[in-house]
C-alpha cells in the first residue's frame, strides 16, 4: 500500500465515521493498520471505532498499544482504562488511569473514575485516600464528597457516609446520587417516610434513570402504598422494559395487594415467564437415569443468613441423608454472619454465586451435574430466577421463602400441601403443587426463646390482640377485617409493633380505624423493640390477629412459640393459607376462620374463655415444639421420599 493510498484509506475511514457508519470505519482502519501496525494515531483510532461497535475487549489491545508505543499519550490511557471499566475489569482498569491522572493532575474527573474503579474492584481503602487527595485541591466539589460517601458505605460506616451526602447536597440540591445514596442509608435505618423523599428527588433529578424509581416502588411497598408502588415500578419498567428488579418488586407489590384476584396475579406471574421462552431450554439430559443412585440436590437461595426463610430452610439441610442425597448450596447471601457459617457446615459444596451472572450460574450448576435444584427466594431480593428459566438442572423447584408462583415454565414444582393447595382446586400457577404431609414447611426456633409470661388479660381486664407483621401486610382490607373484631370486643385492644411504622404509615392506619369507628385510644403503636428482641413483644398480646392477601407465615411461628394463638382467614390463594396450614400442624385448626363473619365471631368465642386462652399460653410451646412443624427430622424424610419419587418418575420417561 502506497502513502497515497494510505491517506484515502484514512480519508474514507474518517467519512465513514462522520456517517456514524463505525462498521466500515473500524473496517478501513484495520486495513491501515496492516500497513503501519506500529502507529498510535492509527491504534487510537481503531479503538474509538472498536468501542462504538461494542467491541471492548478489542478496543482495550488497541488502546494498550498505542499508550505502550507512545507512553504520554493521555487519550489512550483514559480510553484504556474506560474499555476494561466497560468489561468490568476494575482492577485491570487501575493502572492506565493513574497513568492519565499523572499525565494531567488538574483534571477533577480523572480520580472520580479510579477511585470508583478502587471501590468496585473492592479496595475502599485505596479509593477513599484518591478522593481525600483530591479533596485537598477542591473542598467544595460536590463529586468528590459524594465519592467519599460512597467510600464510607462500602466501609460500613452508614453515619459517616450520610455526613458526606448531606455536605454534597448542602453544596448541589440537585445532585441525584446523593439523594438516592442517602435514600438507601435511611431505609437501611428503617426511617421509610425520609428514604421515600430522598428517592422522589434523585427521580426528579435525574427522571431517566431507573434505579431511584426502582428503589423508591419498593420502599412505598414496605410502606403498604402498594398502589403507588405498582404505578412508579410500572414508570420504570416504560423506560427499562428490561429492568429485572422492577419486574420483581412488581410482582410482589401485586401479591401484597389485595384488589388484585388471584388470577390477576398468577396471570402476571406468567406474562413475566413467558419473555424467558426463548432462552429456556425444552430440557436437559440426565446423564445418569438410574432411580435408586445417590442424586444431587442443589439449593439456591439469598437467605444463607439472619433471615426468616433461614429458620424453615435449615432443618432440611440438617436433616438429609447423606448416604442417599449429596449436598450443594449456591449462596446468593450478600451478608454473611454466624448463621451462614452454621448453613456452611452441612455441606462441603459451597458456592458463593452473587458475582455470577445468570448464564455463568446456570454452567456453574450444570457442570456439578446437579438433579434437583430447589430455590427459595421466588421474587424477593436477591433470587436468581435468571438461572431457573435457562433451566440450570433437570428438576427444578420452588418453596419455602417465597409461596407464589414463580411463572416460569421451567419451573417443575412448587412445594405445598393439600391446604395450600387442595387437589379439587383448579390452579393458574405455572409450577405442579407438591404436596407435602402434613405441613408445607419445618420451622426451627429461634435460639434463646423469651420466657413465656403469663396472660396479660388477666391483669389488664381486656384482650389485647396484636401484630408484628410487616407494614406492606397492613392493607386497607385487613384494617377492616381487624376493625370487625374491634366493634365486636369493644373493651378490646390492639397493639401494632413494627420499626417500620412511620408516621406516615401511623396516619394512614389511623384513619382507616377511625373510618371503622374505632377509637384510637385502643390502638397502640410500638416502633421500637426491647433489649430482649421483638419476640419479647408477644408477652404484652394475648391473641395474634393475621393479614391477608399474603398470611404472616414467620410471624404466626414466632407467635405460637410465644404461646401466643394466631387468628387467620382462610384465603382465596396460596400465599394467604399459610397460616392455616401451620395452625393445623401443630393442633390449632379451629384458629381457622372460613368468612370475615366467622373471623370476627371466632375472636369473640376464644375472647370470652379467658381461663381457656391462660391454660393454652402455658402449654403451647411446648406443643409446638413437639409438632409435626418442628420435627425437621420427619419432615425431611417426607420431603427426601418426594424427591425420590420424583426423579423415578422423571428417569422413567428416559427409558
Amino acid at each position: 500500500m502506497t502513502p497515497q493510498q494510505l491517506q484515502q484509506l484514512l480519508q474514507q475511514a474518517r467519512a465513514h465515521a462522520q456517517a456514524h457508519d463505525h462498521t466500515a470505519a473500524l473496517s478501513d482502519l484495520c486495513m491501515a493498520l496492516q500497513y503501519a501496525p506500529e502507529n498510535p494515531d492509527l491504534l487510537f483510532a481503531a479503538g474509538n471505532e472498536a468501542r462504538y461497535c461494542n467491541h471492548f475487549e478489542k478496543a482495550a489491545q488497541y488502546f494498550r498499544r498505542a499508550s505502550e508505543l507512545r507512553t504520554d499519550f493521555f487519550a489512550a490511557h483514559c480510553n484504556l482504562g474506560a474499555a476494561l471499566r466497560e468489561l468490568h475489569r476494575y482492577t485491570e482498569s487501575i493502572e492506565p488511569l493513574k497513568a492519565a491522572a499523572r499525565l494531567r493532575p488538574d483534571l477533577p474527573a480523572l480520580p472520580l473514575q479510579l477511585a470508583d474503579c478502587h471501590l468496585k474492584a473492592e479496595q475502599p481503602d485505596a479509593a477513599r485516600q484518591v478522593l481525600e487527595k483530591a479533596l485537598t485541591a477542591a473542598p467544595d466539589n460536590p463529586e468528590i464528597l459524594c465519592g467519599l460517601g460512597n467510600c464510607a458505605v462500602k466501609q460500613n460506616n452508614l453515619d459517616k457516609a450520610k455526613a458526606f451526602y448531606v455536605r454534597t447536597l448542602q453544596l448541589q440540591p440537585d445532585h441525584p446520587d446523593a439523594h438516592y445514596n442517602l435514600g438507601t442509608i435511611l431505609r437501611e435505618w428503617s426511617h421509610l417516610d425520609e428514604a421515600t423523599n430522598c428517592f422522589r428527588n434523585a427521580v426528579r433529578f435525574r427522571p431517566e434513570s431507573t434505579a431511584p424509581l426502582v428503589d423508591l416502588g419498593e420502599t412505598l411497598q414496605l410502606l403498604g402504598e402498594t398502589d403507588e408502588s405498582e404505578s412508579v415500578l410500572r414508570q420504570a419498567l416504560a423506560i427499562d422494559p428490561e429492568c429485572s428488579l422492577a419486574h420483581d418488586n412488581l410482582l410482589v407489590s401485586m401479591s401484597y395487594n389485595p384488589s388484585h384476584t388471584r388470577s390477576a396475579v398468577e396471570k402476571a406471574h406468567r406474562q413475566w415467564g413467558n419473555d424467558f421462552r426463548e432462552i429456556s431450554p425444552v430440557n436437559i439430559l440426565i446423564n445418569n437415569h438410574k432411580s435408586n443412585r445417590k442424586l444431587k440436590i442443589g439449593y439456591l437461595s439469598p437467605d444463607f443468613c439472619n433471615h426468616p426463610t433461614a429458620s424453615f430452610l435449615e432443618p432440611v439441610l440438617r436433616y438429609h441423608d447423606r448416604e442417599q442425597f449429596e449436598l450443594y448450596c449456591y449462596s446468593q447471601t450478600i451478608r454473611s454472619d454466624r448463621k451462614t457459617d452454621r448453613f456452611r457446615q452441612y455441606t462441603e459444596n459451597w458456592f458463593i454465586v452473587e458475582q455470577l451472572d445468570d448464564l455463568a450460574l446456570t454452567d456453574l450448576i450444570r457442570s456439578h451435574g446437579i438433579d434437583i435444584l430447589i430455590e427459595t427466594a421466588g421474587h424477593l431480593c436477591g433470587n436468581r430466577l435468571g438461572a431457573i428459566a435457562r433451566r440450570a438442572a433437570p428438576l427444578q423447584i420452588g418453596g419455602i421463602g417465597y409461596p407464589g408462583s414463580r411463572g416460569l415454565a421451567t419451573m417443575d414444582y412448587r412445594i405445598s400441601d393439600v391446604l395450600i393447595d387442595p387437589p379439587e382446586e383448579e390452579s393458574g400457577s405455572s409450577e405442579t403443587p407438591l404436596r407435602l404431609a402434613p405441613c408445607f414447611c419445618c420451622w426451627q426456633p429461634p435460639d434463646n426463646l423469651p420466657r413465656v409470661t403469663p396472660l396479660s388479660a388477666l391483669s389488664n381486664g381486656y384482650i389485647t390482640f396484636g401484630s408484628l407483621h410487616t407494614t406492606a401486610r397492613l392493607n386497607e382490607s385487613v384494617i377492616n377485617l381487624w376493625s370487625e373484631v374491634l366493634r365486636a370486643l369493644p373493651d378490646s385492644h390492639l397493639q401494632l409493633c413494627r420499626t417500620t411504622l412511620t408516621p406516615s404509615v401511623i396516619r394512614r392506619l389511623s384513619d382507616w380505624f377511625t373510618r371503622n369507628g374505632i377509637d384510637l385510644s385502643r390502638i397502640t403503636f410500638r416502633t421500637t423493640i426491647p433489649q430482649e428482641g421483638h419476640l419479647a413483644v408477644y408477652n404484652d398480646i394475648d391473641i395474634s390477629l393475621d393479614t391477608l392477601p399474603w398470611s404472616g407465615h414467620t410471624t404466626c411461628c414466632e407467635s405460637l412459640v410465644m404461646g401466643v394463638p394466631v387468628l387467620t382467614l382462610y384465603g382465596d390463594r396460596p400465599a394467604g393459607r399459610m397460616v392455616a396450614s401451620v395452625l393445623t400442624a401443630v393442633g390449632l385448626a379451629e384458629w381457622t376462620a372460613a368468612s370475615r363473619e366467622e373471623y370476627a365471631a371466632t375472636a369473640c368465642r376464644f375472647s370470652q374463655d379467658l381461663h381457656s386462652i391462660g391454660n393454652l399460653r402455658s402449654l403451647l410451646r411446648k406443643q409446638v415444639l413437639t409438632s409435626p412443624l418442628c420435627d425437621g427430622a420427619a419432615y425431611t424424610i417426607s420431603f427426601e421420599e418426594q424427591l425420590r419419587e420424583l426423579w423415578n418418575t422423571r428417569c422413567s420417561a428416559f427409558r
